[in-house]
């Protein structure tokens, strides 16, 4: 029985361990960015539940932790059980972002009009509130319509926690981008080394896009 248990928390592990990749991965492209200090009360309020329900659930208790948490069958349960409640936990939180997904503002920091007058590039942050990170968002719309209050649809940066130096940082935002159109059908978009992307569409329509550090 402990074998089974044992292979079943390997399984477990593995498979949450992916499932929080993608789950993060797919939060990103809607613009959902966890920042460090949001991150950092989920994995508390975990922690705090796996310690609660070892303790209290004989079952958890017993059956895995009469030898020590460090004994080897302690610390396989262990890490599948933690990872599986932070999972649970970083759903809700995303899920929560998701519903107040009105709450969120997009805010104009440039835009460029392209050579014909018919398209133009936007910039902007998407702002969730202070549960998420600052990010850098770009779309291409119509000329004379207004700024989409949704997630970049072109590109999605950050900072990557710091490592892109605060001078190349928009006041309330993600890193500065500079922007240049060829031509109708060719734009340039430059970035600060160590940006960190989300979303970077080559491709947009009959648009091709360009990247380069600067």
């Amino acid at each position: 029985m402990k074998k089974i248990v044992e292979l079943l928390s390997i399984l477990v592990l593995f498979t949450i361990t992916g499932a929080i990749i993608w789950t993060r991965d797919l939060a990103n492209e809607y613009g959902l960015i966890i920042n460090g200090y949001s991150f950092f009360t989920i994995l508390s309020v975990a922690a705090g539940t796996v310690y609660f329900t070892i303790k209290k659930v004989p079952f958890l208790k017993n059956s895995h932790f009469k030898n020590g948490i460090f004994h080897a069958d302690a610390r396989i349960f262990l890490t599948a059980y933690g990872l599986s409640i932070l999972y649970v936990f970083l759903c809700i939180y995303y899920l929560i972002l998701f519903a107040n997904g009105n709450l969120c503002r997009s805010n104009l920091l440039s835009e460029a009009i392209s050579p014909n007058g018919k398209e133009k590039l936007v910039v902007f942050n998407y702002d969730c509130g202070a549960t998420s990170g600052f990010s850098t968002h770009a779309s291409i719309i119509n000329k004379n319509d207004n700024l989409p209050n949704s997630p970049g649809e072109l590109l999605i940066i950050d900072g990557d926690n710091g490592a892109v130096s605060s001078v190349f940082k928009y006041e309330k935002g993600g890193p500065k981008i500079k922007t240049s159109w060829e031509n109708p059908s060719n734009l340039v978009i430059s970035y600060p080394q160590k940006t960190r992307f989300f979303k970077k569409q080559e491709i947009f329509e009959d648009i091709t896009i360009k990247y380069k550090e600067y």
